[in-house]
């Protein structure tokens, strides 16, 4: 369901951002392209989340221009994650049609960034950037064998859901987070 609240329209307006101590988040945008093709090309970003397949160039294009139509009904987006000023991974939201209607929390680091709680921090910001925008609730899927995105989800207090859906890898689990403030 579209928000179209004052607070959201105040976000967009400012062009406002999650915010994370030890990275910066920017918006994909038509230049950062190259830089997410690179990273979504990367074998360990790819595994789970684009089910290990090769990606085009049209495919970082067809995901900039549905984040961009996500960003003005909802205010999410998704965002190249850069640390000391280079990027190491991508992360936001996007609808995955055979998961869900909703907007479905994605967070993918470069290997290297990976064990030392950066995706827990970049989890938690986008969540409470989601919530900042009005959403009560925030859902993500992840494979069933992807253990290490599990805890992620789990540490940030997301609970499992009952349903899952076939995926690439077995059953892909749906977790959900709920606002604090009702």
């Amino acid at each position: 369901m579209p928000l179209d609240t004052p607070h959201l329209r105040s976000c967009q307006a400012r062009g406002m951002t999650p915010v994370a101590q030890r990275v910066r988040f920017a918006r994909l945008t038509e230049p950062a392209l190259d830089a997410l093709h690179e990273l979504a090309r990367d074998p360990h970003v790819r595994r789970y989340l684009l089910d290990g397949e090769q990606v085009s160039r049209a495919w970082c294009d067809a995901i900039l221009e549905a984040s961009d139509a996500l960003h003005d009904t909802t205010g999410l987006a998704l965002y190249l994650v850069e640390r000391d000023g280079a990027p190491i991974g991508f992360a936001g939201f996007h609808v995955f049609d055979d998961v869900s209607p909703e907007p479905q929390l994605l967070y993918a680091l470069l290997e290297a960034h990976t064990g030392c709680g950066l995706a827990t921090e970049v989890a938690e910001a986008l969540v409470t950037h989601a919530f900042s925008l009005g959403r009560g609730r925030v859902e993500a899927a992840v494979d069933a064998p992807n253990v290490a995105s599990i805890r992620v989800l789990e540490k940030v207090g997301f609970a499992r859901m009952e349903r899952t859906v076939p995926g690439a890898f077995g059953d892909t689990l749906l977790f959900e987070l709920h606002s604090r403030k009702r």
